[in-house]
């Protein structure tokens, strides 16, 4: 490979690397104006460290980034200069709990004193924000400039099956509110406390995935970072995004006809669609069970007595969207705690163009049409 250069700035680390792990030098640097350089003494940083207040906060950190450093893929070997993967965010998600918290604070501490704080009291934004902190789904520190800056990491699953088409959730099926919501997105969750990207991927696809989770391999990890400000905080955020790329490596349960019975009724007094469907279809070894899915060109539900309505779906299957016909191959519903989340297998070009603002209000019409009563999936003509 040819050789790569780039310009450092002012305040950039060189071979930070060699302060945590042994290293060895991959490039050269060479000054073309006056510089000055700051050199860090490990050994006696080691020793003015060893026994101080941030003793442990700098072992989580030398962990965490050796951690990063011997995981690197071929592809992206580790560099004397700053990379994606060794950005302090990166870093910061590796260490525990208590380390993580300890700098939350410290930047909570800053932003209470600054300007915004007023903003905040008001809205009780910043009460909400603290708890965000303390459960852990959400860090807080200052940058280098000492802006206060939040950070949020995600893990989402791309899943591939052998179409080329990717698990996407179309919607939620919410029993209190009696209603499916439309939202278009790929299963993911936030990483929870104390619960590195990778564990949390484990707990998608035992929870919400559970249906499909022994079919399932993981192929590779990528991250997407957008910076965006809080609609809710007004203060910068960092979105990490851990895309873990997947493919269905095994046929998902097929069900020629399904079957369903009408929840008993404390079922029906704490709404629990998820404890009903249970028991629907032994055949389906799920969390939650399919509740109907694309037979043969028609839309198939099932109802109480385990009779079966085939409905022609060419209305149904968002086919006015600028002429693109989703080809949703499988429409089915698994469980997501206390909600359930509505999945079809879509290509990839649909699922970005359903992503689409103009196309939300088009995909609104078909989810509003669904309804889930006593373990019962309907749609509405």
């Amino acid at each position: 490979a040819a050789p790569r250069s780039a310009e450092v700035q002012q305040g950039t680390w060189l071979a930070e690397g060699a302060l945590w792990c042994i290293w060895t030098h991959v490039g050269d640097a060479t000054a073309f104006t006056k510089a000055k350089v700051m050199v860090v003494d490990v050994v006696e940083l080691t020793n003015v460290l060893r026994g101080s207040g941030a003793e442990e906060l700098c072992k989580q950190y030398g962990r965490s980034y050796h951690s990063i450093i011997v995981n690197s893929p071929p592809e992206r070997p580790p560099r004397d200069l700053p990379s994606d993967a060794t950005d302090c965010t990166e870093v910061l998600c590796g260490m525990n709990h208590d380390c993580q918290l300890l700098v939350s604070r410290a930047a909570f501490s800053q932003l209470s004193r600054s300007r915004r704080a007023a903003l905040f009291m008001v809205t009780k934004g910043f009460d909400k924000l603290e708890q965000e902190i303390n459960t852990g789904k959400c860090l807080a520190l200052q940058n280098g400039v000492g802006e206060v800056q939040r950070l949020v990491v995600v893990v989402v699953l791309k899943v591939w099956n052998k179409s080329n088409c990717v698990l996407t959730q179309i919607g939620t099926w919410d029993p209190d509110e009696q209603k499916c919501i439309a939202d278009v997105k790929l299963p993911g969750t936030k990483k929870a406390q104390d619960e590195m990207p990778a564990e949390a991927v484990q707990r998608v696809l035992k929870s919400d995935l559970a249906l499909l989770a022994d079919r399932i391999e993981l192929v590779s990890e990528e991250t997407e970072v957008k910076w965006q400000d809080s609609a809710a905080y007004g203060i910068n955020t960092k979105y990490l995004r851990k895309v873990n790329t997947a493919q269905l490596v095994a046929e998902p349960p097929t069900f020629a006809r399904a079957s369903y019975r009408q929840a008993t009724r404390s079922e029906r007094r704490s709404n629990s669609i998820a404890g009903a469907l249970q028991r629907v279809n032994r055949r389906a070894h799920s969390l939650g069970g399919v509740l109907a899915e694309t037979v043969g060109g028609t839309w198939r539900t099932g109802s109480a007595g385990g009779k079966t309505e085939d409905f022609d779906h060419s209305d149904l299957d968002l086919q006015d969207v600028d002429g693109w016909q989703p080809r949703l191959q499988e429409v089915f519903l698994m469980a997501r705690g206390k909600k359930m989340g509505l999945y079809a297998w879509l290509p990839a070009d649909v699922l970005t163009h359903l992503q689409q603002p103009e196309n939300v209000a088009k995909l609104t019409s078909w989810t509003d049409r669904i309804k889930c009563t006593d373990g019962e999936l309907t749609q509405t003509m």
